[in-house]
């Protein structure tokens, strides 16, 4: 089942929320196609977002830092 345009709800560690749009979805068993530059797969319960994401946030990093999030 896709989430493609679908929000979700992100949680930082720091208690703060964000609504975020899915835009893309990578299979997580056999990686990505060529949209996704054929990138690896990537570990389950993994997201990737924007920097307008990490501002809302207030989390420090962005590109391949990684934090703890809970999101649904």
């Amino acid at each position: 089942i896709s989430r493609c345009g679908k929000l979700i709800s992100i949680r930082a560690s720091n208690g703060r929320d964000v609504l975020a749009k899915v835009v893309g979805e990578c299979n997580s068993r056999r990686g990505c196609d060529i949209t996704n530059g054929f990138q690896p797969p990537c570990g389950n319960n993994v997201i990737a977002a924007s920097p307008a994401v990490f501002r809302l946030l207030r989390l420090q990093g962005g590109g391949n830092t990684t934090v703890t999030v809970s999101w649904k």
